[in-house]
C-alpha cells in the first residue's frame, strides 16, 4: 500500500504509524439533457456518442440549420447588426461541415456545397423575419441590414449560459458521487412589462412542425423543467426566482425550391411567406414553473444515471430496434451498429460539445 510521509515532532516520531494515502475523489461525469434523450432513444446510441465519443461525418442539415440560427439569434441579443448575425451563423454551419467533408470525395463536397447554399438560404430568411418579428424599432418587412436588435419582449441578462449542479437523489436529497447534471440555457431574461421579480430562462427553437403540436409536445418535456433546476443551482438567488421558461419559436419555412430556382430567390419566396402570416411561424409561449413537472423530471433523470451506471456493471448496453428509424430518419450511427462500419465515424474530443464555450 502506498503511504503517505507524515512530518512529526522528535516525541511523536516513535508513535506515529504510517498512514495510507486518501485516494482522490474521482470528479462526477456530466449528465446533460441531451445525453439523457439518447439514453431513452437507444443505449447504445447513449454509449456510442457519449461514452465511446464517436461521431458521424455525415452533414446534419436540420441540426446545422437550428444552431446557425441559434449562433445568429444569440449576435443579436449581443448587440451585432443583422448582417454581422448572418456572418456568425455561417461559420456556425461552416463547423459542421468541416467535419462533413473529411469523408467527401470531390463531387460529394460539391453536393455537400450546394446543400449548404439552400440552407443558408433557410437562415438568412429565419434570421431576417425573426429580427423583424421581435425587433422593438423596426417595422415588419423594413430594416435595413446594419440595423442592431432591441427585443420588444425580453431584456436580455446573459446568453448562452452554461450551468451546472448536482444530481440529487429524489428520495434520500444525497447528491450522486458519478454524476451531475450540466446544461447551456439560450439566454436569462427579464420580461418587460411583467411586473414580477425575477427572471426567465429563453429556449430558441426552430422547427417543421405546426407551432400548436410543439408548443404541447414541449409543455410535457423534461428540458425547461431540468434547465430550471440548473439555473436555481446555478445562479442562486442573485437574480430573484426563476419565474418559467420563454420558448421562443419559429418555423422554417415550409415551402419548397422550384425548378431552375437559386438560393437567393427562394430566401425571398421564404420571407413572403413569414411575411404574410408571422402567426404561423413565430410564437412566444411561456412555461411557468411546474413543481410536479420539475419533480418528475429529476426522478427521471436519477433513474438514467442509475441505468448507466447498471448497463456499466453489467457491461451490456442495449438496442432499440424501432430508434434506428425514428421520427427524424434513420439513425446516424445504424451502420457502424448493425454492421460495424466504421466509415464516416471520427473520434470527437469532448462528450458534450454543446458545452463548449466558443465565446
Amino acid at each position: 500500500m502506498e503511504t503517505c510521509v507524515v512530518e512529526t515532532t522528535p516525541s511523536a516520531a516513535a508513535t506515529t504509524a504510517p498512514m495510507p494515502c486518501p485516494i482522490p475523489a474521482r470528479a462526477p461525469r456530466v449528465l446533460t439533457h441531451s445525453a439523457m434523450e439518447a439514453w431513452g432513444r437507444c443505449e447504445t446510441e447513449y454509449k456510442l456518442s457519449y461514452e465511446d465519443l464517436i461521431t458521424p461525418t455525415a452533414y446534419p442539415a436540420a441540426l446545422a440549420i437550428g444552431s446557425a440560427v441559434h449562433a445568429g439569434v444569440e449576435a443579436l441579443h449581443k448587440g451585432l447588426s443583422l448582417a454581422e448575425a448572418w456572418v456568425v451563423a455561417a461559420g456556425k454551419m461552416e463547423s459542421f461541415a468541416v467535419r462533413a467533408r473529411l469523408s467527401l470525395d470531390d463531387a460529394g463536397k460539391a453536393d455537400l456545397a450546394n446543400t449548404m447554399a439552400w440552407d443558408a438560404a433557410k437562415v438568412r430568411a429565419m434570421l431576417r423575419a425573426w429580427f423583424e418579428q421581435h425587433d422593438a424599432t423596426t417595422p415588419t418587412g423594413a430594416g435595413p441590414d446594419d440595423l442592431t436588435f432591441l427585443d420588444r419582449d425580453l431584456d436580455i441578462i446573459e446568453t448562452e449560459l452554461a450551468l451546472e449542479a448536482p444530481l440529487v437523489n429524489p428520495l434520500s436529497g444525497r447528491p450522486s458521487r458519478t454524476f451531475m447534471l450540466a446544461g447551456r440555457v439560450d439566454a436569462v431574461a427579464r420580461r418587460r412589462g411583467n411586473g414580477a421579480d425575477g427572471y426567465h430562462l429563453v429556449e430558441l427553437k426552430t422547427t417543421g412542425e405546426d407551432l400548436n403540436e410543439f408548443v404541447e409536445a414541449m409543455r410535457h418535456s423534461a428540458q425547461p423543467a431540468v434547465y430550471q433546476v440548473l439555473a436555481e443551482a446555478h445562479l442562486g438567488g442573485d437574480l430573484g426566482p426563476c419565474q418559467g421558461t420563454v420558448l421562443d419559436i419559429i418555423r422554417k419555412p415550409t415551402i419548397r425550391g422550384k425548378k431552375d430556382e437559386v438560393p437567393e430567390a427562394f430566401e425571398a419566396r421564404a420571407l413572403e411567406e413569414y411575411n404574410k402570416d408571422p402567426e404561423r411561424f413565430f410564437r412566444r409561449e411561456v412555461l411557468p414553473v411546474n413543481a410536479a413537472l420539475r419533480r418528475e423530471a429529476m426522478v427521471n433523470a436519477w433513474r438514467i444515471a442509475d441505468g448507466i451506471r447498471r448497463a456499466e456493471r453489467f457491461g451490456y448496453v442495449s438496442k432499440r430496434g424501432p430508434s434506428c428509424r425514428g421520427a427524424y430518419g434513420v439513425c446516424r450511427y445504424r451502420a457502424l451498429c448493425w454492421h460495424g462500419d466504421a466509415t464516416g465515424y471520427v473520434t470527437k474530443e469532448v462528450a458534450h460539445e454543446e458545452l463548449i464555450d466558443e465565446a
